[in-house]
């Protein structure tokens, strides 16, 4: 058989096969892309600094990033330090923790309070009433009745 016959047989014969491998796979490809084509090596693209590289300069991507507590407030989805965690931790137990303090030394203080500024003395007595209601609230709920 004539060569060039063999030759234009072979490359009708590789078109028919991605023409079938086509309509049984659900992927589109787009190989005008060159995607699908013989891989070029590494030494075929130049470098800009001379060498023969087709990974991108660690210098160049190095000057872009930022450190990971950059001051954008945890909006960069990167996992918190250890001493962010503690921080984070301890703002959230501090916050209830001190509330909750003001609010007993507040229901304390109140009949001193009272007598001290008369014009306060309204507002005290009905945040000790409410309290006190509260207290009897959740008495009766883990049934210590008094």
């Amino acid at each position: 058989m004539d060569p060039s016959v063999a030759e234009v047989l072979r490359k009708e014969a590789e078109f028919e096969a991605k023409q079938r491998a086509k309509e049984t796979s659900p992927l589109e490809t787009q190989e005008e892309l060159g995607l699908f084509g013989p891989v070029a090596s590494v030494d075929d693209a130049p470098h800009p600094r001379g060498g023969a590289s087709r990974l991108p300069d660690i210098e160049d991507i190095s000057s872009t990033l930022e450190p990971i507590d950059s001051g954008r407030g945890g909006q960069s989805g990167l996992p918190l330090t250890e001493a962010a965690r503690k921080r984070s931790f301890l703002g959230g137990l501090i916050l209830p923790v001190g509330l909750a303090g003001a609010l007993t030394a507040l229901y304390m203080a109140a009949p001193m309070l009272g007598q001290l500024v008369p014009a306060v003395e309204g507002p005290l007595a009905a945040y000790v009433a409410l309290v006190d209601e509260a207290r009897l609230g959740v008495a009766g709920l883990l049934g210590m009745t008094p």
